[in-house]
């Protein structure tokens, strides 16, 4: 669950507010305590707060039930977390709207309406777990009271592969993550942290965002199911805005150029699409200014290799850019980038020395709880790659992969066993440094690497720990 939900906000009196603010941009949107700032439209299902979370309970015999904002949100990202009844399905309304039912007339107008007033009708979030039917659809996209399903449906996805990938990383009768992201005409969807859906589609820019409580007729069995909301929070986003940005720079000095760079940018910006970051690539050193810097929250040193800035004062920048809270990301040779600069030494963490032939290796997990190291399954795992041993490594590193050495096919190696260390020498870490922070992996020789989903995430939790703020 993300760190920055802010559940203590829950107990401030704000009688004049319908949402509360943070300094971070996001708005809660549900207080905790009642339901001020959200009035139910549709169907007559009972909703409830108790200990903090919001419930929606099953009432025999009335439609689609909804509870809605009483605000209209256009651009913006909404977080929030949910808890099924395996028998029930439900969903999230967004850009919706709802035509009074003495207006009915008026909505009829609207071909593409298949309801008449009284109900909600616009983008769903579905919420599907129900086993027994076996479809595993949470967070596809359906169009409520419209056009049915677009996601899988008219606008792309298939039926099956959204299927087995929402019976992995569905949760049954747990706490399930949703986040969605509304940026013009572009809707995607998260589950679990896991990207599902994605369309474009311009039909309703603006509406409401509701918690549905799905019908079930008369069937006495389903009556009281229940499905629980917590922690429902949304960021405003501004018109046009494409998210953080980061640059990913590949220049190489004089001397060996890794083969990997241009399939390593790609599978970044192939993160950002799917994770709602813009991602800028170059080589040319003069994007090291003030004005051009700015505009990244984290810098990704891409395979970079031996003399990568070309003037001092493009140095002088990148060094304002950390001390002013900015995010850094070492891949692989980046460590062998400015060999005689002992100030990048301490931002990446040490200098390149040496490495054996290429060659698997055990690795070792040493936090678990890390973004980039959570994804792993085990605390062990094989990895073939070159093993990177770095000198002038600092002290404060907080190491999150290591490699065995007992088993690695090295005569020097004992060179490089340290008592701090023993065994298991420092593969990937991270640290604060000088005002910013920077993120580390020796992982990555072989182009093959930066298609492995493991690798992948484990990349994308660097960067996004580069780009969060320090603490």
């Amino acid at each position: 669950m993300n760190k920055h939900f802010l559940m203590g906000l829950g107990m401030l009196t704000l009688p004049l507010l319908s949402a509360l603010a943070a300094d971070d941009g996001w708005v809660d949107l549900f207080n905790g305590r009642d339901q001020t700032g959200w009035v139910q439209h549709g169907g007559a299902a009972r909703y409830t707060v108790e200990d903090g979370v919001l419930v929606g309970h099953t009432v025999l015999n009335t439609g689609n039930s909804f509870l809605c904002t009483e605000k209209e949100y256009d651009q913006f990202i909404l977080e929030l977390e949910f808890k099924v009844h395996p028998d029930l399905n439900s969903g999230v309304q967004i850009r919706s709207q709802w035509t009074p039912p003495a207006v009915a007339g008026e909505a009829k107008k609207d071909p593409a309406v298949k309801s008449a007033g009284g109900r909600v009708f616009g983008y769903q979030c579905e919420i599907d777990m129900d086993a027994a039917r076996g479809r595993w659809w949470t967070a596809g996209l359906y169009d409520e009271a419209r056009r049915g399903w677009l996601y899988p449906g008219k606008l792309g996805g298939k039926d099956k592969d959204f299927t087995a990938q929402g019976q992995q990383v569905s949760k049954p009768g747990e706490w399930n993550h949703l986040r969605i992201e509304a940026r013009g005409d572009l809707i995607k969807t998260w589950l679990n942290n896991v990207p599902r859906a994605e369309i474009r589609d311009s039909l309703t820019p603006r509406g409401l965002i509701g918690l549905q409580v799905h019908g079930v007729g008369g069937d006495k069995k389903k009556e009281g199911l229940e499905v629980r909301f917590r922690n429902i929070r949304l960021q405003p986003l501004a018109a046009g805005d494409a998210g953080p940005a980061v640059l990913v720079y590949t220049k190489n000095g004089k001397g060996f150029v890794h083969d990997n760079i241009v399939v390593c940018a790609d599978a970044i910006r192939q993160l950002g699409q799917a994770h709602g970051f813009t991602v800028d690539v170059s080589s040319n050193a003069t994007v090291f200014a003030d004005d051009q810097l700015k505009k990244y929250r984290a810098l990704i040193f891409d395979n970079t290799n031996n003399k990568v800035f070309d003037t001092e004062e493009q140095k002088a920048a990148f060094q304002r850019y950390i001390r002013a809270g900015g995010g850094f990301v070492g891949i692989h040779s980046a460590c062998g980038s400015e060999r005689e600069w002992p100030w990048f030494w301490q931002l990446i963490g040490g200098t390149f020395k040496v490495h054996p032939k290429f060659q698997p290796f055990t690795v070792k997990v040493l936090d678990r709880q890390h973004p980039s190291t959570a994804a792993y399954p085990a605390e062990t795992f094989t990895w073939s790659d070159e093993f990177y041993f770095l000198e002038k490594m600092p002290d404060d590193l907080h190491i999150l992969l290591a490699g065995d050495l007992a088993k690695l096919e090295f005569p020097d190696k004992a060179k490089f066993r340290t008592d701090k260390y023993g065994d298991w020498h420092p593969l990937a870490w991270c640290h604060e440094f000088d005002g910013g922070r920077a993120w580390y992996t020796a992982l990555g020789h072989k182009k093959e690497a930066y298609a492995d989903p493991l690798f992948q995430q484990h990349l994308l939790g660097g960067i996004r720990w580069a780009m969060s703020e320090k603490k």
